[in-house]
């Protein structure tokens, strides 16, 4: 996987700062960026006969010149229809992964600012002209990271390989094969504790089921995600329906049969292990009656193509009329317990960037909003029926809202999110 090194400053025939973007596009493209640049001014000129000059292949020059651009190797330039304007400055950083200013006006500015709230990592370069002085700013709540001055190239490629490394273990921490083997692994070793857990009968589970019980159809065909200890397996199976166990991991699996043939129905529940995006792809289409995903299954569903592929395989498995019940971490209510604890920048982190991590920071989960809870049941081709958020437990988050007299704000810090749904 490639990452992208956005450079901008202002287009003027400065040949300070233009060799000090050359000098700054070939010192990256050699410690493995690709290299993107906007505009068909001197400092997009400047960096692409750098990377020319150098022999550097396979890096990314946006510009918008009119054709007759030499080529820096296989699909490195691209070129934008001059016509959008300064949509480029927004497309140009959008489309990085972390950027570098050297001076600049005004739309330099602009890209700064748009860099902030996208929480791109940045870093000043360069001498002190123009917007240099951003440097150290912590412009507003936004983002927790201030913007980074490098004096030297030396300071530069230093920083920028702090933040290739950062990506780089982010993109492996949350591959698929590498994060489901987490979350397996910890749960393998951690069963005793979702056993005691399941059994428990906090709000977490007790509001759920409490909609569960009108859901279940005799005969039907049911699909548990994620469905830990088993115990609304077994509800389901004891309500009449034969139900499908699926779980990632093989150690909680034991625990729901254990509990299943204890309850004299094992007969009617099947189990399966593994990641549910492998599973519910060889289900017939039209085959599954009621589909339950609860506790963490779809948060731990961390990547946005993860959850484009829940709607897409509900939308065709579900029968007409099936139901399906969703519950996830609130994404409001984890940065609000935070901030209760006074962890200020975890709870910004979180929001900003949806990699809060579970018990013992073991694998990365993804906090959803109601709204988005509820949309993604809409796209999976379902009428919502009900949505709503709850506290873990009682008590929980609430004191802390009535202490500060905030009583609209109970439902932001409630700590789950529910959604129950109907196919259409």
């Amino acid at each position: 996987m490639s990452f992208t090194a956005a450079i901008i400053g202002r287009a003027s025939n400065d040949v300070e700062i233009v060799g000090k973007a050359r000098e700054a596009a070939v010192a990256l493209a050699r410690r493995g960026w690709r290299i993107l640049s906007g505009g068909d001014g001197p400092l997009a000129e400047g960096i692409r006969c750098a990377l020319l000059a150098e022999g550097v292949g396979g890096l990314l020059v946006e510009c918008s010149a009119h054709g007759g651009v030499p080529s820096l190797g296989h699909e490195d330039v691209f070129r934008l229809d001059p016509g959008i304007g300064y949509l480029r400055n927004y497309l140009l950083v959008a489309s990085a992964h972390c950027v570098v200013a050297l001076g600049g006006g005004a739309g330099t500015l602009s890209e700064l600012a748009m860099a902030w709230q996208l929480h791109r990592p940045t870093c000043v370069f360069g001498p002190d002209r123009g917007w240099s002085t951003v440097a150290s700013w912590w412009l507003d709540h936004r983002s927790v990271t201030r913007i980074h001055r490098a004096h030297s190239i030396e300071s530069l490629v230093s920083w920028a390989d702090k933040q290739l490394t950062a990506l780089r273990d982010a993109a492996q921490a949350t591959s698929p094969d590498t994060h489901l083997s987490r979350v397996a692994e910890f749960f393998d070793e951690n069963c005793t504790w979702e056993a005691e857990s399941s059994e428990r009968g906090d709000l977490r589970t007790a509001i759920p089921r409490h909609f569960l019980a009108s859901m279940a159809r005799t005969g039907g065909r049911a699909v548990d995600l994620g469905g830990g200890g088993g115990v609304d397996s077994v509800y389901l199976a004891k309500a009449g329906m034969r139900v499908e166990y699926i779980d990632v991991s093989r150690a909680i699996g034991e625990i729901c049969r254990k509990r299943a043939e204890a309850a004299g129905v094992i007969s009617d529940i099947t189990i399966r292990t593994g990641a549910w995006q492998d599973v519910l792809s060889t289900y017939t289409d039209g085959s599954i009656d009621l589909l339950i995903a609860m506790g963490e299954a779809m948060s731990f569903a961390i990547r946005p193509q993860d959850r484009s592929l829940f709607t897409s395989i509900v939308s065709t498995k579900l029968s007409a009329g099936a139901g399906i019940l969703v519950t996830a971490d609130n994404l409001y209510g984890r940065a609000a317990a935070h901030i209760a604890n006074g962890e200020i920048e975890r709870a910004a982190s979180l929001v900003a960037t949806q990699l809060d991590s579970e018990v013992s920071e073991a694998f990365p989960v993804y906090c959803y909003s109601r709204c988005e809870l509820e949309s993604m049941i809409g796209e999976a081709g379902c009428r919502v029926c009900t949505s709503l958020v709850y506290p873990v437990a009682p008590g929980e988050n609430i004191e802390w809202n009535l202490r500060l007299g905030n009583i609209r704000e109970f439902e932001a810090s409630a700590r789950n999110v529910l959604c129950v749904g109907e196919r259409v």
